[in-house]
């Protein structure tokens, strides 16, 4: 069917090509004024005649768009069998999509889309394999679909879910809690959130997020600087949350705040680019933490830097006690993962050494660290125990991407997806002592995917580099 198929659009697209031509030869482009704007970086001018578009709501930028949009609709429209080429790729792209199932406790949590829904419907179980009920649509969220859902995060306990929302487009997110097991938002509101997640404290009391001041200038697409962490007690007004941390004196800073499971330690990344520093906080927990300034409500603790921002980059995958185990490409191109010592950061061992293939990411889950490779352009996924010994190398079900591999510390199994050429994302559950791997969700597309086969070949390039190629 699909041989048919593509062998069908391959032979429009050469019925197509005369009238294209054709077409264009009589093309008549909406004239783009020219101005005069020319800057000047350090004595070598640079001219600049199209300054005006950056102004994308003027009424000129908005004629130019409009009058561009209509040419090409004018030229799409003649071409033939437009209608069939659009009908078989919408079959193609509508089947069913699911993510990667997350769990906290007993708690259970995906996302599915039956095919060409505008938004993904989040559902929740009491187990992994069902049966499943809806705890979030956000097609429901609004009558034009433009209220999209900006992310999730389950308490510790499985019993909130903290979401946020984004509008039009927009990155500004506002932030709220639903109660699973009623379905019901409760109060809990947060605005002017950016860039943000919601990571909930040890007893499921609250969670830390990400946030701007609100924005004086009306203007919504205005650079923000001086991002702030902050952690919201569910049920109170945004107003008492407390300040955890912000870096003045570095304005262009992105900050985040996680605290990791069965630590006591918040975790606090400061990123600018592809580099980050890291700082570590005590997690407070309920009312239990004595720090809180009744004046300015700001976490009165020093944070502990490991790592000065700036310098590589550093991603904290989990924590024993006071050793925090860190993926970093800091003196290792391809990456590796390190330990370090909270209380004495000079104290660093390497876990799992660099190797030729650049390492991808880790996770942790299981007492046991993933490490997902890029070799020759496809995935190779490596499990190591907590004292970086190499047990075994994950059978993937072929030459793809894999992603996921993450979960909790007593996990006996993992979830990953695996995508390749002519296969479409299915989710596997992999068993963590026997190394094994089950089909756990696998769409049903308008094609068969067994009919095909991926192959890998090298070519070697003019400068002697073996380069992969697929087939």
């Amino acid at each position: 069917m699909i041989r048919r198929s593509l062998a069908i659009l391959a032979a429009l697209f050469f019925v197509a090509a005369p009238l294209s031509l054709q077409a264009a030869d009589s093309l008549t482009y909406p004239p783009a004024a020219r101005s005069e704007v020319t800057d000047d970086y350090f004595g070598t001018k640079v001219a600049d005649p199209y300054r005006w578009m950056e102004e994308i709501d003027s009424p000129q930028t908005r004629a130019w768009v409009q009058a561009e949009a209509a040419l090409t609709n004018s030229y799409l429209s003649q071409l033939p069998h437009r209608d069939a080429i659009r009908n078989r790729l919408m079959a193609l792209a509508n089947y069913e999509k699911t993510t990667l199932p997350t769990h906290e406790r007993n708690t259970y949590i995906l996302s599915k889309n039956s095919g060409l829904q505008n938004h993904s419907v989040v559902y929740v179980s009491d187990g992994p394999d069902g049966p499943w009920r809806t705890l979030l649509d956000p097609n429901a969220l609004s009558t034009d679909g433009t209220v999209a859902l900006g992310g999730g995060s389950l308490s510790r306990d499985g019993k909130l879910y903290a979401y946020s929302t984004q509008t039009a487009g927009s990155d500004w997110q506002t932030w709220h809690v639903r109660d699973v097991a009623s379905g019901n938002d409760l109060s809990d509101r947060i605005e002017w959130a950016k860039f943000s997640g919601a990571s909930w404290n040890g007893d499921s009391t609250g969670f830390y997020y990400s946030a701007y001041d609100k924005p004086a200038d009306s203007k919504l697409n205005i650079v923000n600087y001086n991002q702030k962490v902050y952690f919201h007690k569910v049920g109170t007004a945004q107003s008492a949350d407390w300040l955890v941390y912000a870096r003045p004196d570095r304005k262009e800073l992105f900050l985040t705040g996680r605290a990791l499971e069965d630590s006591q330690y918040l975790i606090i990344s400061a990123g600018s680019g592809h580099t980050n520093g890291v700082y570590v906080l005590p997690e407070w927990r309920g009312n239990a933490a004595p720090v809180k300034e009744a004046v300015s409500d700001v976490y009165k603790v020093e944070p502990r830097e490991l790592f000065a921002p700036g310098k590589a980059s550093y991603s904290i995958v989990s924590a024993d006690g006071p050793t925090l185990f860190v993926e970093t490409n800091d003196g290792a191109p391809n990456s590796r993962l390190i330990a370090v010592d909270a209380n004495d950061p000079a104290k660093v061992r390497v876990v799992i050494p660099e190797s030729d293939v650049s390492l991808q990411g880790v996770s942790s889950a299981g007492g046991r660290f993933f490490a997902r490779y890029l070799k020759d352009a496809y995935t190779l996924v490596r499990v190591y125990d907590r004292g970086g010994t190499l047990e075994r190398e994950v059978t993937l079900p072929g030459i793809g991407t894999a992603s996921g591999f993450g979960g909790r510390r007593d996990d006996t199994a993992v979830y990953y997806s695996f995508a390749g050429y002519t296969t479409p994302p299915t989710i596997y559950r992999y068993d963590i002592a026997s190394g094994t791997s089950t089909v756990y969700s696998r769409p049903k597309v308008a094609f068969d995917p067994n009919a095909f086969t991926t192959e890998q070949i090298f070519f070697t390039s003019k400068d002697g580099t073996r380069v992969p190629m697929f087939l």
